[in-house]
């Protein structure tokens, strides 16, 4: 869950939710999840689903609907992005650019091309926040599933490259 405010000064809270395969109990439980976190930080929320893989992509950009034939009292739309959306950064990548390169990781995360990138994420890793770079770090951790990934992210951070 990340803060974030806009170029005009919006704010907004953005949860980030990864998505291996389609899950239905999980599904039904982010209307109770925004609906809590709208009422307790008071400023917008999206809700951005990462998938690694189209399939559970399209399966999980449904609307939720909650309501009946005559009445909607709620509808969940969440923001969802599978690897189809978001490349995997290539070359040199600027503070600007890290927030993106790392979704594009987190979606990518049983790619074999994705260790290829893994090293110019973490130069650009250590420029920002550290708040921010222990979240981004994380992620990506729980999002890596191609085994050379896995291993380069965790030599990355025994280098005490801060991950």
């Amino acid at each position: 869950m990340l803060t974030v405010q806009t170029s005009h000064g919006d704010e907004f809270v953005l949860v980030i939710e990864l998505l291996r395969e389609p899950d239905e109990v999980k599904r039904n439980w982010w209307p109770r999840y925004l609906t809590g976190l709208y009422a307790h930080h008071k400023v917008p929320i999206v809700l951005a689903v990462l998938c690694h893989d189209d399939v559970t992509a399209d399966w999980a950009a449904r609307p939720i609907v909650v309501g009946t034939d005559f009445w909607t009292s709620l509808e969940v739309r969440p923001l969802v992005l599978g690897p189809r959306d978001l490349p995997l950064p290539e070359g040199p990548i600027c503070e600007a650019e890290l927030p993106l390169a790392v979704l594009g990781v987190i979606t990518h995360g049983d790619d074999p091309r994705v260790g290829r990138v893994l090293e110019e994420v973490a130069v650009a890793l250590k420029a920002v926040d550290a708040a921010v770079r222990d979240q981004f770090s994380s992620m990506i951790s729980r999002a890596l599933r191609e085994p050379s990934a896995v291993e380069k992210w965790g030599e990355l951070a025994a280098m005490n490259i801060d991950l």
